[in-house]
């Protein structure tokens, strides 16, 4: 590669920043909300978090992907400062997200890259500060994407597209790879032989903050079941365990339902469904006590004070999670002190004595 087709092939770093962005930026605009949640997890300001930034954050990378794509020489360079600063800012709060007690969803790149923040968000993240640092240099010897797309071989186009692809997987795998799908220690995988001995353990004593100050898990269970799920509400993943959590909790109100959120998150957000319950993990003993490291999590609290069923973790075991204890409270429906149902899957220990509605 000679030195006037190097700068040539650097135009692809700009291409490949107004790529980014503009796809962030659009995924940013049509779910903003998640984006403000995004600003609460990663415990930025509470006056920034509350004002319009986190609205104009899509538009403003919608504009500098534009930007990029149509500056001339010597404007340029303001795009490309401007995404080299990005990057640099997005990666300093991904490392300092790290050093947090609880796990964190990063909605850096909208919905479309939500996930909880890894060494991989990192890399990301610095991919894209490398590929600033390639544009201001671009910009700094007279370049620019607008001059160069008429003035280019074939060749360097695929190592776009190839880097296009290998970004895109970036973006939307952050997910805690090192979580497993099961969640803690009562959702490990168990042999069929072993499962009528699964062992009801006490509910651990933790404290979470609710509407009206500390709340003691156990207590809660003092006669009557609930089922727990801990999430990151600004978590896409997370969706759709809230929205089946909402209708098990409109469909059985003899069952307590909480949300455990791992921010602190106004009772009135409109994320929560009708019947839930909101609490706060906030000093991450929900977190330790329940051994769940991955948002959402779910556990089943029995009436007598031990645990019915789970932790699983992951979107799709704690949807079926639900699901399975709903069909337990089908089979025992109708029973004035139903027993203890069998086991129905690894972690799913469905034994909880049901409250009658009103009682």
């Amino acid at each position: 590669m000679d030195s006037a087709t190097l700068p040539t092939a650097a135009a692809g770093a700009a291409l490949l920043l107004a790529l980014v962005y503009g796809t962030s930026g659009v995924a940013k605009v049509l779910d903003g909300e998640s984006t403000r949640s995004a600003f609460r997890e990663l415990r930025l300001p509470r006056w920034l978090s509350e004002s319009f930034a986190p609205r104009l954050l899509g538009p403003a990378e919608i504009l500098l992907a534009v930007l990029l794509l149509v500056l001339p020489h010597p404007w340029f360079w303001l795009p490309a400062v401007a995404a080299l600063g990005l990057g640099i800012v997005y990666t300093v709060l991904i490392v300092r997200a790290l050093g947090f007690d609880v796990p964190v969803t990063c909605g850096c790149f909208g919905r479309l890259g939500q996930g909880t923040v890894t060494r991989t968000t990192v890399v990301r993240n610095l991919l894209l500060v490398v590929l600033g640092a390639v544009a201001v240099a671009d910009a700094a010897t007279g370049g620019s994407v607008l001059a160069r797309l008429g003035d280019t071989g074939t060749w360097w186009w695929l190592l776009v597209v190839l880097a296009a692809v290998a970004l895109t997987r970036l973006i939307g795998s952050g997910e805690d790879e090192s979580a497993p799908e099961g969640g803690g220690a009562a959702s490990r995988e168990v042999p069929d032989e072993e499962l009528e001995d699964y062992l009801r353990l006490p509910v651990p004593f933790a404290e979470v903050t609710g509407a009206d100050g500390p709340v003691q898990v156990r207590d809660l269970a003092a006669g009557r079941a609930w089922l727990m799920l801990w999430v990151s509400l600004g978590c896409g993943s997370c969706v759709p365990a809230i929205e089946r959590a909402g209708r098990f909790a409109r469909e059985h109100p003899e069952i307590g339902v909480m949300l455990v959120a791992t921010t602190p998150t106004a009772q009135d957000d409109e994320r929560i469904p009708e019947g839930c319950e909101l609490a706060w993990d906030e000093h991450g003993q929900f977190r330790t006590m329940f051994q769940v490291h991955r948002s959402p999590s779910a556990v089943l609290l029995g009436a007598d004070q031990l645990l019915a069923g789970g932790p699983v973790a992951g979107a799709p075991t704690a949807v079926s999670f639900i699901d399975d204890i709903e069909a337990e409270l089908a089979s025992v429906e109708g029973q004035a002190r139903p027993p203890v149902p069998p086991v129905s899957s690894p972690g799913s220990s469905m034994g909880f004595t049901s409250r009658p509605t009103g009682a």
